[in-house]
């Protein structure tokens, strides 16, 4: 239940009690506390409240569109029902008095109360209120499970239903009051389509829903703080709903696709009871095929299938490999091939998204987690036409401490960092949390009038002590093996990465953690007319495709599934020669050219920079210097020129600068040109028997604490 102030007391004549919801488009809230009126009088006596809904300017978000549309924002209606312990006693109509750009006023009236009472607040929902037949007596649980909304062939086209509850300790006519700030929860969920700007192959012409559920319950049975984390499904509703195909122009679906909530499907069920997105698209300029993108997130709390009201889930096309199926139907019956896409989702309330009519701004997140280890890093987005903002230390309650920069704050334990133009803040913890509870601190971003107060949360040692990061190599040079051979020593190509994960990255060591495990596979078993199966490789969180492994297409096809339904996974691969993995690197979209010729020299630690911080400065492992490198052993190694603006490279060559060791953070892939890197060989490599005294080793180990961190903070 949000905080309550009491307000001014004023003469009994003409009064009102009034509420001022700030009900935002898709982002719903305010930082402005409620007020509720003191506690006097008897029951019964009428009362006229005055409703003031608050509907902010459309959101831009950072491709300067519109995102939304007037169904996200509009009020046109609102209903008041009221209970008493738990119970339903009467219901109150408002009536509109103003309508504004920003603002809807309704007039209603409500009775006294010297108990409390808890108010309902129910908009664009006259119609399935007056439907549910609910009567006094009904329970809360009992009116939840009444008030549906229809969901058809042609999905939601009227204002959005929305819902709010407010709590009331009484209700007097001897008070003017001023309620601020309910959360009002919109019924929906909102799905984005958007083709990546590099997938040049492929046309989106229409998009679609499959086995949308068919009713909708408005007041969800569990809500907090305006936020839900499970659906509420009406006993009667049928996964049987396909919606009417809309088409698509500019390879861009924004509010065009409104989804009502989905339960996740049981494994068994997932290809044929799941409601996903059918997209239709010109595949090389030819005719239109079919293609299924699923709800799948691989984020702890939202399974497989499970679609929440209130969130936007964004899919970003990355690669169309092939055509689709012929008919949406055929689509929609098999699992996603042929097109590999990454979502987002965005719980809209629980973002703080702040309106003054003017300006707005925008967080993805008002906690940062971080894991207890010193290089822990976490973003949080930030959505604002404020472009002066700045941050700021502060206590928990927003009391400003140190200075403001509109670029970078710095204390003991923490850097938080303004990137890319402002619209990512990037959090870093520069110490180990030893304790076993969880650290925190607070900083302050001040945009114009608002002030919004993000919290840190660096989790103590014992949180991740029972997480294990499950590695599978396959046979040949650097991989990293199985356990020990009979003699003690390492069964393992790359013994010397081995003993840095095996005495590094354990409980009570650098990494707080409950260790790596490890498993070897023979090249044969993944290529020629061989495929991995996708449950086997579903066991493992890291997977690294050793010198000269040539995976065939199926494992090709599974590696790229496996790395994209779960984002708590990497991938690395090696580019060690000629045809090692050229297959894998040309689907994974990267058409980059590989220098396969030996120049000779060495390979150099890039300079220090602000992207490769927590490789190269800020890891847990320490900071590296940009004049050391890296030995290499044979011819046998590779390197690229043109590799993507999103690959923070970690080793050039020395010959001609280029990138022999990189980091894809978006995709979660590391690119290796030489798996001797991985090995104990002279004074220029990791030095083995898990010592630590030299910068190959810092940095070996800050880009595997970048995995640690991966996937564990993904699970």
């Amino acid at each position: 239940m949000v905080k309550k102030t009491i307000f001014q007391t004023y003469s009994a004549h003409n009064i009102f009690l009034w509420f001022i919801l700030c009900v935002f488009a898709i982002s719903c809230s305010t930082e402005e506390m409620l007020n509720p009126p003191s506690v006097v009088a008897g029951d019964g006596e009428n009362m006229s409240l005055k409703l003031t809904i608050n509907t902010p300017p459309t959101v831009l978000p950072k491709g300067a569109t519109k995102s939304q549309t007037a169904e996200e924002a509009s009020i046109n209606e609102i209903r008041i029902l009221v209970f008493r312990n738990d119970t339903y006693i009467y219901s109150a109509e408002g009536s509109i008095l103003d309508h504004t750009a920003t603002s809807t006023t309704f007039d209603a009236e409500l009775k006294t109360s010297s108990s409390p009472i808890v108010l309902f607040l129910l908009a664009n929902s006259n119609q399935a209120i007056d439907a549910a037949n609910i009567a006094a007596g009904d329970s809360k649980s009992e009116v939840k499970a009444k008030i549906q909304h229809a969901f058809t062939v042609s999905g939601i086209s009227s204002p959005f239903p929305m819902f709010g509850e407010y709590e009331l300790p009484s209700l007097d006519t001897f008070n003017n009051n001023e309620i601020s700030g309910i959360k009002m929860l919109r019924s929906v969920a909102r799905a984005d389509i958007l083709v990546a700007d590099d997938v040049t192959n492929f046309e989106m012409v229409s998009v679609q829903l499959y086995r949308a559920n068919n009713k909708m319950q408005i007041i969800p049975n569990n809500m907090t703080d305006a936020a839900v984390t499970s659906p509420s499904i009406p006993g009667n509703s049928s996964g049987s709903i396909i919606t009417s195909e809309i088409s698509v122009s500019g390879n861009v679906s924004q509010s065009q696709l409104y989804v009502p909530e989905s339960s996740a499907p049981d494994e068994s069920e997932k290809d044929s009871k799941a409601t996903c997105i059918i997209v239709g698209g010109k595949y090389a300029n030819g005719e239109v095929t079919y293609y299924r993108i699923d709800f799948n997130l691989g984020m702890s709390g939202h399974p497989f299938g499970q679609i929440l009201r209130n969130h936007k889930y964004i899919f970003n096309i990355l690669k169309v490999g092939m055509p689709g199926k012929k008919t949406p139907e055929e689509a929609a019956k098999a699992p996603s091939v042929g097109i590999i896409s990454e979502v987002q989702t965005w719980d809209e309330n629980s973002t703080d998204m702040y309106f003054d009519g003017e300006h707005y701004i925008g967080v993805s997140a008002r906690t940062v987690l971080l894991k207890s280890w010193a290089g822990s890093t976490s973003e949080i987005s930030v959505n604002t036409d404020v472009s002066d903002y700045t941050i700021q230390w502060s206590d928990e309650n927003g009391n400003l401490l140190g200075v403001a920069s509109e670029t970078s704050i710095q204390n003991t334990n923490y850097l938080v960092q303004l990137r890319e133009n402002k619209t990512l803040i990037h959090v870093e913890a520069l110490t180990r949390n030893g304790n076993h509870g969880e650290r925190n601190d607070y900083f302050t971003i001040q945009a114009g009038q608002w002030k919004v107060v993000i919290k840190i949360a660096q989790l103590g040692y014992a949180a991740t002590l029972e997480e294990v990061v499950r590695v599978l190599s396959f046979t040949n040079v650097g991989d990293l093996g199985t356990g020990y051979s009979s003699d003690g020593t390492l069964n393992a190509s790359g013994a010397a990465m081995r003993q840095i994960l095996n005495y590094y990255f354990y409980p009570a060591s650098l990494i707080d953690m409950g260790g790596y495990s490890f498993n070897e596979m023979a090249q044969t078993v993944i290529s020629g007319s061989n495929t991995l199966a996708a449950n086997i490789m579903a066991d493992y969180d890291v997977m690294f495709y050793t010198y000269d492994s040539k995976p065939s297409t199926g494992t090709i096809v599974n590696t790229l599934q496996w790395l994209n339904n779960k984002k708590n996974r990497v991938l690395i691969v090696a580019a060690d020669w000629t045809g090692t993995n050229i297959n894998l690197l040309s689907a994974l979209g990267d058409t980059w050219d590989w220098i396969y010729k030996d120049d000779g020299g060495n390979f150099k630690f890039v300079e220090p920079t602000e992207a490769n911080s927590i490789f190269t400065q800020t890891g847990p492992f320490g900071g590296v210097s940009s004049s050391s490198v890296f030995g290499r052993t044979d011819a046998y190694w590779g390197r690229t020129l043109n590799y993507s603006e999103y690959v923070i490279p970690l080793l050039t060559s020395s010959y001609d600068g280029g990138m022999v060791l990189g980091v894809n953070k978006k995709r979660r892939i590391v690119y290796i040109g030489d798996c001797n890197l991985f090995t104990t060989t002279g004074a220029n490599y990791l030095t083995g028997a898990g010592n630590l005294s030299k910068d190959q080793d810092y940095l070996m180990g800050n880009l595997w604490a970048w995995i640690t961190d991966v996937v564990l903070s993904g699970r």
